[in-house]
């Protein structure tokens, strides 16, 4: 599914520099953007489990980047984002995340849009589960012991949100700046060990906010 999700990602960054550069020339009706910023990530389950092995649990703040492309239709803008966010912590705790929506650039109040979000997308969270102040050779950690395992979840996820943008009447163009939401999972997902049949898992439902600082372009 990585793998899947950053293809996706590589097409979306490629297609959005072709119209990116087309946007001048042709006219067309599009935004693309590039974002940064940070998100609250609640995963209480997993983290009690992890508490009760004397083991470090996950911070509740992760940073994230992300980038994306969106048609408008008057009234309406149809568009995805794929966005990858990280704790940088031992336990290298990272998302990957791509969601599709419907949005507005309606509401003005002057210069400024508030254009509302309503998207469903796809959320891969791995963990890499660290094990400190473990001994042996290193053909033991190769065959019988490990100090690092990953465990995985998936599942759909809906997010409501707000995009404040710019509009420069004399250009008739879009300047969007800045993101804030919401997104809450559709089910209450099982954390997995990769590879492996593993009983007795926790289960945690995604739900937090996030915050965005965007630079982007669109008509």
């Amino acid at each position: 599914m990585k793998r899947k999700l950053l293809s996706i990602s590589i097409i979306l960054l490629s297609g959005a520099s072709l119209f990116g550069q087309g946007l001048n020339r042709k006219k067309l009706p599009l935004e693309v953007s590039i974002a940064a910023g940070v998100e609250h990530a609640n995963f209480s389950n997993l983290n009690a489990r992890l508490q009760a092995h004397d083991l470090n649990k996950q911070g509740a703040f992760l940073m994230s980047g992300g980038i994306g492309l969106a048609y408008r239709t008057k009234p309406l803008i149809i568009g995805m984002q794929h966005t990858i966010s990280s704790d940088f912590s031992d336990n290298d705790f990272r998302q990957n995340d791509i969601r599709f929506y419907l949005s507005t650039n309606a509401l003005t109040f002057g210069s400024i849009v508030t254009a509302p979000e309503i998207g469903i997308g796809y959320q891969d969270t791995r963990v890499h589960v660290v094990q400190p102040d473990m001994s042996g050779t290193f053909d033991d950690f190769l065959q019988t012991r490990a100090n690092r395992i990953r465990v995985d979840q998936q599942g759909a996820v809906a997010d409501v949100g707000i995009t404040f943008k710019r509009h420069i009447q004399e250009r008739n163009i879009y300047l969007p700046f800045f993101r804030i939401g919401y997104k809450h999972g559709l089910n209450a997902g099982n954390w997995q060990v990769a590879d492996a049949q593993a009983t007795g898992a926790p289960a945690d439902r995604v739900h937090g906010f996030y915050a965005q600082l965007i630079a982007g372009f669109g008509r």
